[in-house]
């Protein structure tokens, strides 16, 4: 198991979390953004321990798809939210400031947009069959 990178990654997250709440920021959509980010953060890898415990001491038990499903989906999750991210920040309607009324519209907009891409990928991912292979040295999801 990949336990040594994943608890590498817990300690990473830990300190990133904390510089980020120790210091003052503004109510900006960033933030916002990079909350849900940090928090996604959190549950995928709860859901990476899982899997992976799961896969090792479960094999081939419904329990361990099904939390290998919620990974894929936590996965996927971040994916898009990274993507809105990168958009937030490199809108023209981003002025970096506090954000009007009408931008607030249009980036809530954008959210549910993302969010309802989202949901429907996580729809796909739980009504496909999942194969795993179990090898040694690393697992192959398909």
């Amino acid at each position: 198991m990949d336990i040594l990178l994943q608890s590498c990654a817990l300690l990473y997250l830990v300190l990133i979390t904390y510089v980020f709440l120790k210091q003052k920021k503004a109510n900006k959509l960033e933030n916002f953004i990079y909350k849900g980010i940090l928090t996604l953060t959190y549950i995928e890898l709860v859901f990476d321990i899982g899997y992976h415990a799961a896969i090792h001491y479960m094999p081939g038990t419904i329990f361990s798809t099904v939390i290998t499903k919620f990974f894929i989906c936590a996965s996927i999750s971040w994916a898009f939210v990274f993507t809105l991210y990168i958009f937030a920040l490199s809108s023209p309607k981003n002025s970096g400031g506090e954000l009007t009324k009408e931008t607030k519209k249009y980036f809530i907009e954008k959210i549910l947009l993302l969010a309802s891409i989202i949901f429907i990928a996580d729809v796909i991912v739980f009504l496909l069959p999942l194969s795993i292979e179990i090898y040694p040295k690393y697992i192959i999801l398909s």
